[in-house]
């Protein structure tokens, strides 16, 4: 509830809402399960959702899980629901798509899909994130959403220029 978006991330959103993208906040839900109400609610969701949008951004949809972080569900790690989900409703190809992370749990579930995990450090070191034996090593890494909005714009031009995305 206490969650205010800095200026940096909230221009980064704006950039990111343009007529050929579509912007989904994913994470764990802060509610117990079966109190949520709608499936994938999360008041916390709708904080950061209007914060955007009062920013000029746009989030099409919010993807939470509602399992315990002890549990052991199908949402996160080798078996990436929390992407499948959205995929299969939005017709999305995930070889397409850009999952910014935030920790290494976000990166597995991103390469488990096949979608392309762009790692941003907002204040951390890659130490503080990954220890000292990441389990990839091949994605970008930006310092804020700034920087990882601009990776995936370039990634983008290129796509276009090549008429597909880089493996």
């Amino acid at each position: 509830d206490g969650w205010r978006l800095v200026p940096a991330t909230l221009e980064a959103m704006r950039l990111l809402a343009t007529d050929n993208t579509l912007v989904f906040l994913y994470g764990r839900t802060r509610e117990p399960m079966g109190t949520k109400g709608e499936q994938g609610h999360d008041p916390a969701f709708d904080a950061l959702v209007s914060q955007i949008k009062a920013g000029g951004g746009r989030v099409d949809g919010t993807i939470a899980c509602p399992h315990d972080s002890e549990m052991n569900c199908h949402c996160w790690g080798d078996f990436p629901g929390i992407l499948w989900v959205p995929a299969n409703q939005f017709g999305l190809h995930l070889e397409d798509c850009y999952v910014l992370a935030d920790n290494e749990q976000n990166v597995n579930t991103a390469y488990a899909a096949g979608a392309r995990p762009l790692v941003v450090l907002c204040g951390r070191t890659i130490g503080e994130i990954f220890g000292d034996r990441p389990s990839h090593k091949d994605y970008p890494i930006a310092v804020d959403m700034t920087t990882a909005v601009g990776y995936i714009g370039v990634e983008e031009d290129i796509a276009e220029q090549i008429g597909q995305s880089r493996n």
